[in-house]
Formats: structure tokens, C-alpha cells, sequence
């Protein structure tokens, strides 16, 4: 008898268990709507879009969404919403869905635009436009940098379209640059393919007046011309050779040491010169270094005024013996150089400047520049 009064309530208890959890399961999936009221359907309705237009920046656009019907706004949880070709340039979609378990049947959809985005030179820079010839086309592409600083790499045939399309002779080509698929608009710029420099730059012979350089031969060139400095006024002085390979070049007390040999190609009348090739070998300087000097905070910059390789001393005296401290460098014309951080309590230094050429077996130095001092405040 015991057992079976203990079975008995064992069974009812698993009944009421199961009544329970029945319940609780159909209040969970019942709906708001109550049983016989008509859904309401949210096609007659309205979107709202919190922006309708937006420019291609290669991210995808979430414009925020209010719904309308009836003249009433639904509640963010009484439906859902999903966007489509909502990245690239053209109509996106933005569609909602109603939650039947509030009452609402139906879909909405709302179109929303992305503009193509212009091209401008303060965004857009081309990959190259200087080249050598190399008997190849040269390939071209370019770099968009957004607003927040983002770099896309723009590539032709997909977001740009480059005419002139074939760019291998030596020559100035005038290409435009327009844009395409996400990209509109169109920018022109100048590429220039120059010829090979002359290979082979050597001393040929040494006199006392001059000395004579020459070089190889360089396929396709029109002639060669040869750059030094050479002029108390501090400008180059280019002397064109033609077809000759050789150029005398005068010592007098304004030679810095540097010489350029070029080759140029005349295309439709005008001179397109190679990149080039510098010469110092051999040659001594002769002239003092031209320099201006500026400080700024508790630096101090140089800005030489020809090409060159530089030496530069600085110290606390003018025997250059405290806190002394020697720089090399090369920089071209108007190039700059920088000492930074002067000592605690240091208020100026001392500064003078020679060229030198840099040669296989010995350094040879021109003379030294006048001692100028750097001030800080």
C-alpha cells in the first residue's frame, strides 16, 4: 500500500510538471496579436532614411531606418531590416521585414543612392610619370587617398581607364587619366620616358687647364650634353657634344668637382635627356661651398647651393676643438641639412663647409668655406 501511495504521487507531480512547462511554452510563442484580430500589413507604410545619398569610399553605407504606418511609428523591435548593394557605386536597397508575433505582416523597401566619386589631383596621384627606356611598355596605376586618410590602390580597367594606353618610346606623352566604375571625372599629366645614360664615364686625360672625360656610346641618341659648375654666380654651366663622346672640361677657381654627362633623343624638335650620370672621379675642387644658414629652435640648417658631396665641421671655437663634430653628405641644389638638439646651454656653434670627391683610392677635399656661426635663443 505504501508504494503504491508513493507511486501515485510521483505521478501526479510529473502531470503538473508537464501541464507547467506546456504552458509556459505556449505563452512564449503566442502573439501579441490576440487570436482572430487581423495582422496589419506594413506595405501601405513608409521608410524614413536618416541620409539618401552617399559618395563611394569603398565602405558600406547603414543609413538608419524609421518606419511610418498609419501615420504611426513602429517601435525599432517590431520588425527587422536588412541592406543590400549597400558598397559600391549605384541604387542600394534597404528592405524590412514585419514581426508578426507584434502584430505587423508585410515588407517595405527603400532605395538609397551612392555617388561615384570625382577624381581630383589633391586625392588622386599617378604611380610614375619619369621613366627610362627599356624597350617595354611601362605600366601605370594610381593611388585615391579618402578624406579620413584611407589609400586605395587604383588599378586600370577597374577604377581607371589610361589613354594613351601604350606608353614605350622615349618621348613626352600628354596622357588623360579618367575614371571608372566607382570613379568618375578625368586628369591630364605629362609622363616622359628618357634615354639610357651614357655608361663607361671616365677621366681620359688630365691637363692643367682641364681634363677630358668621355664615355660609351648610347643606342638611339640623337647627342650627348655635359653639365658643370663652373660659374661664380652659382649656375650650371651645360655644354651640348652631339654625336661626339667626349667633353674637355675647365679647372678654374670655381669647380666644384661635379660633373653630369647626359644623352638626350630629339622628339618633334625638343630634347629629352636621360636621367644623368655623375662624375667625380680624379678632380680636385676649387671653389668654396655657397651656403645658406638658418636656426630654428635649437637646430640649425644648412642649404647648400650647388650639387655636391660636403664635408661639415661644427664645434664651440673656432679651432674647432670643443665639442667638435664632422658631417658628410651629398645634397643637389637648394638640398638641406639638418643638426638637431644643440647641448643644454649651448647658445651657438661654429660651422665651416668644403666639398670633396669621393675616389677609389683617395678623397680629394677643396678649400674650406668662411666660418660662419649658427645662433639659438
Amino acid at each position: 500500500m505504501e508504494n503504491k501511495s508513493v507511486l501515485k504521487h510521483t505521478l501526479g507531480v510529473l502531470a503538473f510538471t508537464l501541464i507547467f512547462v506546456a504552458a509556459i511554452f505556449l505563452v512564449a510563442n503566442s502573439s501579441f496579436a490576440e487570436d482572430g484580430e487581423e495582422l496589419i500589413d506594413i506595405s501601405t507604410g513608409k521608410i524614413i532614411l536618416s541620409q539618401n545619398t552617399y559618395t563611394y569610399d569603398g565602405q558600406a553605407k547603414y543609413p538608419e531606418v524609421t518606419v511610418i504606418v498609419n501615420g504611426e511609428e513602429l517601435n525599432y523591435y517590431e520588425y527587422d531590416y536588412s541592406y543590400s548593394k549597400n558598397t559600391k557605386a549605384g541604387t542600394a536597397k534597404v528592405t524590412v521585414t514585419a514581426d508578426e508575433y507584434y502584430g505587423y505582416t508585410g515588407t517595405l523597401t527603400k532605395n538609397f543612392t551612392i555617388k561615384k566619386r570625382a577624381l581630383g589631383k589633391s586625392r588622386f596621384s599617378l604611380s610614375k610619370n619619369d621613366f627610362v627606356y627599356n624597350g617595354k611598355v611601362k605600366k601605370l596605376h594610381g593611388t585615391y587617398t579618402y578624406t579620413d586618410g584611407r589609400s586605395k590602390y587604383m588599378k586600370v580597367g577597374r577604377d581607371i581607364r589610361i589613354t594613351p594606353s601604350k606608353i614605350k618610346k622615349v618621348g613626352k606623352y600628354r596622357i588623360t587619366v579618367k575614371g571608372i566604375g566607382n570613379f568618375t571625372g578625368a586628369l591630364k599629366y605629362t609622363v616622359t620616358v628618357r634615354p639610357k645614360n651614357p655608361k663607361g664615364v671616365k677621366l681620359a686625360k688630365r691637363g692643367k687647364k682641364s681634363f677630358r672625360v668621355k664615355w660609351k656610346k648610347v643606342p638611339g641618341a640623337t647627342g650627348y650634353s655635359v653639365k658643370y659648375w663652373s660659374d661664380k654666380k652659382g649656375k650650371y654651366i651645360s655644354k651640348n657634344r652631339n654625336k661626339k663622346k667626349f667633353f674637355d672640361v675647365p679647372v678654374n677657381a670655381d669647380f666644384t668637382g661635379t660633373v653630369i654627362v647626359y644623352s638626350y633623343k630629339t622628339v618633334k624638335g625638343k630634347k629629352i635627356k636621360s636621367t644623368g650620370k655623375y662624375y667625380y672621379n680624379g678632380v680636385k675642387p676649387t671653389v668654396k661651398p655657397r651656403f645658406g644658414l638658418r636656426t630654428e629652435g635649437r637646430s640649425f640648417i644648412v642649404t647648400m647651393r650647388r650639387d655636391g658631396y660636403y664635408e661639415m665641421w661644427t664645434a664651440t671655437n673656432k679651432k674647432f676643438t670643443k665639442d667638435f663634430k664632422p658631417f658628410t653628405f651629398y645634397r643637389s641644389k637648394n638640398g638641406e641639412f639638418t643638426i638637431y638638439g644643440a647641448s643644454s646651454g649651448e647658445f651657438y656653434r661654429y660651422i665651416k663647409i668644403r666639398h670633396y670627391v669621393p675616389t677609389k683610392g683617395k678623397t680629394l677635399y677643396g678649400p674650406w668655406s668662411k666660418i660662419r656661426r649658427a645662433y639659438w635663443y
